[in-house]
């Protein structure tokens, strides 16, 4: 078996000045962004006997990319996959790499218990515009030829290459039967002899996300649609549900081909990791305790700063059986990535033999994080990379450069790591500049913590409560259509500060009739109502939101939920109390409305919805969220005008609503 490795490509600030470009101006065309989100296989780590994560040796699944772009996320929702589940797929192998494998082929050695199976992953990448775009690795954009097929991960009592034991599973799998090189696993020379086959071909530039996607994994492997099995799901169990979640995380700064990190020693490094004498405002243990509300952190005792650890800018990597070059002088895909990680922890664990401090961390085998702090001159089309999701016994994110010193990229990786989408606004994907998962581009050393989305996504906060602090775990302000009816449809809220209370939102879901899970549903977005002030303390909540989105009822879209497969993006839609896209109905410009859709009284769904701003303060916000149950009151003489209602949501009621002129 194998598992799955999701990427995500995100624009980051020029490398001449991190803070300031704006997101929109490097993002690009929406398709091309979107085409570095990646699925790709990676095999797993296990635990040896002195209790450190060690490669799993006998994996014979390549490096090999499953799907990206757009196909990405749609493929991974549709598969409900998360980064850490045991899949089995059936790749196809191109004739040059196929010609390679067939030639260095060897027996499969003898195996006294079955192979460990890699662990799947999501992937986020942080792109770095305006830097290295001559970059390439020699790969084609030609489509590749067909050639066999070859099963890439299979069930644990059989890992061999073309040969399936769970062919009632899997019927794309290549079963001749009576093949002996089916009980053949590929030598560990194939893959390198491919890829220099490969790197003899004509270049081409690096000019869009496409060609970065293009080059991120070792080509020659193709995903054959269909065949991809689910064999053990992972659960990262990082949704706060009451005990802090202390993070654990191991640290290196990286020196290779002639390059060194900015960081020429932990100390150096560590202003950005903690707080104290000379520290930046927003460094991580500060990011961790004050926007979690102090439901995680990232304290020393759980995190070590390694390095600088000189590392191999050139040689051979191996993955399980298959063995792969990597030069980290011409790029940053997966070889080179897996060369870094494998020899970060080697160096690691040499410490941990005279170090107590780091063996405890090193032997931690439950989601720790590894972070690589890589040279500036690091031939990488991003600034940032980061698993998305940590389910594994370690989950890994890489920072280039002078990155490292803005905290708000390595708070956003590091926030892949835990799971999190970007946020976006309109059609850029990064694009909402009230979370960290989005753009974060002027916020610069002070805190912007996270929307409502991605806070109640992971637990960090949650809706109102009737009486704020008791009455139920946000129930009162977590709305569904069941929460109106026709004579009760507007609804009056105070929202506070998210500064001030981890119940800072009010949650409007019209698709669902009520809360319980089976209940009627239909398409419809759910809006979370949220209210941000910036703090003019340093290092408080919100010292980074800025002014645009200070003292302002902020509207999300978010069709997730508090689970750990989720895979929906926030999506930033308006703030008031100005909106800039008021409901045209009303010329003060404070009431935004949303979609409407006919109202069916059978299932007691549909409508529509007004939000109006009553009063802004300098702690918390009020509103009126109301249900539109129609456009209009009603026709004259009809009975809704006569039942003494407000149908439409104007604030007129009956008869006194200019829709019902003429009623007798």
């Amino acid at each position: 078996m194998t598992s799955i490795r999701l990427l995500h490509q995100q624009p980051s600030p020029s490398a001449s000045n991190p803070a300031s470009n704006p997101t929109s101006s490097s993002l690009g065309a929406p398709l091309e962004v979107s085409s570095v989100n990646f699925v790709e296989l990676r095999c797993p780590d296990i635990i040896n006997a002195d209790g450190f994560a060690v490669p799993g040796p006998d994996c014979n699944a390549p490096l090999a990319t499953l799907a990206d772009g757009e196909e990405a996320l749609g493929f991974a929702a549709e598969q409900e996959l998360l980064s850490g589940d045991l899949v089995q797929v059936t790749l196809r192998v191109d004739e040059e790499t196929a010609a390679a494998l067939n030639a260095t082929r060897r027996p499969r050695r003898n195996q006294a218990s079955p192979s460990p199976a890699p662990s799947g992953h999501r992937r986020r990448q942080l792109l770095q515009q305006g830097a290295d775009d001559d970059e390439n690795d020699g790969m084609s954009s030609d489509p590749e030829p067909e050639g066999e097929q070859l099963a890439a991960a299979l069930d644990e009592s059989d890992d061999e290459y073309g040969a399936d034991a769970d062919a009632d599973e899997d019927e794309g799998a290549d079963q001749d039967g009576g093949d002996d090189e089916d009980d053949e696993v590929a030598g560990m020379q194939a893959v390198e002899d491919a890829a220099s086959e490969l790197a003899s071909r004509p270049r081409r530039e690096l000019r869009s996300a496409a060609a970065i996607a293009r080059r991120q994994s070792p080509s020659g492997f193709k995903y054959v649609p269909g065949t991809l099995r689910i064999k053990r799901r992972g659960e990262q169990k990082e949704i706060y549900t009451g005990s802090p979640i202390p993070l654990r995380a191991t640290i290196y700064l990286l020196d290779f081909c002639n390059w060194t990190n900015p960081y020429r020693s932990p100390e150096a490094f560590k202003k950005y990791v903690s707080s104290g004498n000379g520290s930046i405002e927003n460094n991580l243990m500060n990011y961790y305790r004050t926007c979690s509300y102090g439901k995680s952190s990232f304290d020393w005792g759980n995190v070590t700063v390694i390095g600088p650890v000189q590392l191999p800018c050139k040689g051979n990597v191996s993955s399980g059986f298959l063995k792969y070059t990597f030069d980290a002088s011409t790029k940053c895909g997966a070889a080179e990535q897996l060369s870094w990680v494998r020899g970060s922890e080697a160096y690691g664990q040499q410490l941990a033999a005279t170090n107590d401090a780091v063996k405890s961390i090193l032997t931690w085998t439950q989601r720790r994080r590894i972070m690589l702090i890589l040279p500036a001159q690091a031939k990488c089309g991003w600034a940032g990379l980061a698993d998305v999701a940590c389910t594994s016994p370690t989950c890994r994110s890489y920072i280039k450069g002078g990155y490292a010193s803005n905290d708000n990229i390595m708070y956003h990786e590091l926030q892949h790591n835990y799971g999190l989408s970007h946020a976006g606004k309109g059609m850029n994907e990064y694009g909402d500049p009230t979370d960290p998962l989005g753009d974060y581009n002027a916020v610069g050393t002070h805190l912007q913590c996270h929307n409502a989305p991605n806070n109640y996504r992971i637990g960090w906060a949650k809706p109102v409560n009737e009486i704020p602090g008791k009455g139920g775990d946000g129930w009162w302000g977590n709305l569904t259509a069941g929460n109106f009816t026709a004579a009760s449809n507007h609804l009056r809220f105070t929202i506070p500060a998210s500064a001030t209370s981890d119940e800072n939102m009010v949650v409007v879901n019209l698709a669902a009739a009520s809360a319980d899970p089976t209940a009627a549903r239909i398409a419809y977005p759910k809006y979370f109502l949220s209210y941000r002030v910036r703090n003019a303390t340093a290092g408080a909540f919100d010292s980074g939101i800025t002014s645009g989105y200070s003292n302002r009822l902020i509207i999300h879209a978010f069709n997730g939920s508090q689970s750990e497969r989720d895979y929906n993006r926030s999506l930033l839609i308006d703030a008031g109390p100005k909106f800039s896209k008021p409901d045209p109905a009303f010329a003060n410009g404070t009431v935004w409305a949303a979609p409407f859709v006919p109202y069916n009284a059978a299932t007691g769904l549909g409508g529509g919805l007004r939000i109006r701003v009553l009063r802004t303060g300098p702690a918390a916000v009020e509103v009126d969220v109301c249900r539109m149950y129609d456009t209009r009151e009603g026709a004259p003489g009809s009975e809704a005008c006569y039942a003494g209602q407000d149908r439409d949501c104007d604030g007129l009621y009956g008869l006194d609503d200019p829709d019902c002129a003429g009623s007798r």
